[in-house]
């Protein structure tokens, strides 16, 4: 199955309206159009109010309809009925008749329903979401609660109507290079032409600085795009001592506003605007670990990785990383949706993305490489991201929302995937309660994780050529209470003597689990360093009883 829709990426328009009054019925796969369930009038059988779009699709469960009526909008102006995704397979109906269809990856999607608009409308949506081996992304295909095995199912986020002229932004995605006092950024733009004449238009940008209504840059373009086709508009553009993004163990949160406008002639057809941070980030896979440089400093991260994300379930993953003193989150074996990288953007927390890999028996190699291209393009452009490929791979990074490649925001690595994954385990995945098997509901948790201790801060104290050593203890489990040991141990990672043990420091801290409705507590040691100069790494865990709660290894620059 193909897609025959807009992919917009980004809300756009003169004017938008929610569409609201949604309802489901589940029905048989590959089943619903011969009762009806398309058409205008009220097919019959039972209908139900949605409480929440996306639902949870079983093994004898996989398919569900959705049905809504809204009037005419009454613009002079073309009309998008516009999608935020849907989970898995999607076919679109406006009164009775086929619109198309979008399948693979939750993105945004839609039509120009502008000819088919009548005084009252009725839009049926049929969404079918199977889980035959390879259907589903490696990360969501053991889901299971109490009911058994389940999987994303149904429409995700929200649908809307957006007023529009003709010609259409696609897309605006952006890579940085930083010089110094200056930052340069290759914008590249998609515009679309709704309309079967060519036009001409004028394409103008705007940065705006963070926290302001001052355009730093602006730039304009003249354009011409065929009947039905699409073109893509490549920028240059260079911001004078811009306010970079940092993650927030380094620094401020610094975003941009790029606003793309598109005029015909003495008309607006429609403006599109998205959040951008100037950054520049490079890693790749070294001896024990990752190497990173995020805006030329070395960088030493804090992380693991997420748990599975699906489609439209509710928690803050990245909330919960940023409270547990981690500044990194790697989402391996799937793409983390637009939400997930935003409040990572927002929190500062690096969001490194490695894609699932074609396999066996999952179908078309092409159709899966498509779907995953427009799933990375979402998400690779948001301040936060850095997105791994493999060099010399599939080649899914042809068609990728840069110039080439290898531009930032895409890492190519041409160490072999095995390797790469060898480092990942060992760097990303210890055996610690920060590896989640679900997402944390962190408004019901008020703010906070289950138990465990994180390294919050390292200062050197030069003067007695030792360094301080702050831990953050932070608790939600109502059933783990009263006293527990932090146990830490200070290491060289490059050992010159031969009796390497005797250069290690280590100490046990006696503390007390805070209460879910307490701060986090902070405690400190001071220790001698272990040797003279040289790479440092810190472990950490939090022991009750003998049981282990939680565990982390830092890596220090000395």
């Amino acid at each position: 199955m193909s897609s025959d829709c807009l992919l917009l990426a980004l809300p756009q328009g003169l004017e938008r309206q929610r569409l609201e009054g949604w309802e489901y019925r589940r029905f048989p796969l590959g089943e619903g159009e011969e009762q009806g369930l398309h058409r205008a009038r009220t097919p019959p059988g039972q209908w139900t109010a949605i409480d929440r779009m996306t639902l949870r699709g079983r093994p004898d469960d996989s398919a569900a309809w959705y049905r809504t009526e809204f009037p005419h909008p009454g613009w002079g102006e073309r009309t998008l009925l516009r999608f935020d995704g849907a989970f898995t397979a999607a076919n679109v109906w406006l009164n009775g008749r086929l619109l198309g269809s979008h399948f693979g990856f939750p993105g945004h999607f839609g039509f120009d329903i502008s000819s088919f608009l009548e005084p009252t409308n009725v839009v049926a949506v049929c969404v079918e979401a199977g889980s035959r081996p390879g259907q589903l992304p490696p990360a969501l295909g053991n889901l299971a609660d109490d009911d058994g095995p389940w999987w994303p199912l149904g429409m995700v986020g929200r649908a809307w109507l957006e007023q529009v002229g003709s010609v259409v932004v696609e897309s605006l995605e952006s890579s940085w290079r930083l010089q110094p006092g200056v930052a340069e950024a290759t914008l590249r733009t998609s515009i679309r032409n709704l309309d079967a004449r060519e036009m001409d238009v004028l394409v103008s940008w705007q940065l705006v600085a963070p926290e302001t209504d001052v355009a730093q840059v602006r730039l304009r373009r003249s354009a011409t795009v065929g009947g039905r086709q699409a073109a893509t508009l490549e920028t240059r553009i260079a911001v004078d001592r811009p306010m970079l993004w940092w993650p927030w163990t380094l620094g401020e949160q610094n975003l941009y506003t790029a606003v793309a406008q598109v005029d015909q002639g003495d008309r607006r057809s429609t403006t599109a605007a998205r959040l951008v941070g100037i950054r520049e980030i490079a890693l790749e896979p070294a001896s024990g670990g990752m190497s990173w440089t995020v805006n030329g400093r070395r960088h030493f991260p804090r992380g693991a990785v997420l748990p599975p994300l699906p489609p439209g379930e509710g928690g803050d993953p990245i909330g919960a990383w940023r409270l547990a003193g981690l500044d990194l989150a790697v989402s391996r074996g799937q793409v983390p949706s637009e939400r997930t990288a935003a409040s990572a953007d927002a929190a500062g927390v690096l969001l490194v993305v490695d894609p699932p890999a074609f396999s066996p028996g999952q179908g078309d190699e092409e159709a899966h490489d498509d779907h995953l291209r427009e799933a990375i393009g979402l998400v690779s452009s948001h301040a936060s991201a850095a997105v791994l490929l493999q060099r010399g791979g599939s080649g899914i990074e042809a068609g990728l929302p840069t110039a080439k490649a290898t531009d930032e925001p895409y890492t190519i690595t041409g160490t072999a995937r095995d390797e790469v994954e060898q480092v990942r385990r060992a760097k990303f995945a210890p055996a610690t309660a920060l590896v989640l098997r679900e997402l944390p509901d962190l408004v019901d948790a008020e703010g906070v994780l289950a138990a465990t201790v994180a390294l919050l801060e390292c200062s050197p104290l030069p003067d007695r050529d030792a360094m301080r050593l702050r831990f953050h203890v932070v608790n939600d489990d109502a059933s783990v209470v009263g006293g527990a040991t932090i146990r830490w141990r200070l290491k060289q990672l490059e050992q010159s003597s031969w009796l390497p043990f005797l250069r290690d420091r280590s100490g046990d801290i006696e503390v007390r689990l805070p209460r879910a409705d307490e701060p986090a507590a902070i405690y400190e040691a001071e220790v001698g360093l272990p040797g003279r100069g040289g790479p440092l790494a810190v472990e950490v865990g939090l022991e009750q009883d003998g049981e282990l709660l939680s565990y982390l290894e830092y890596d220090l620059d000395s």
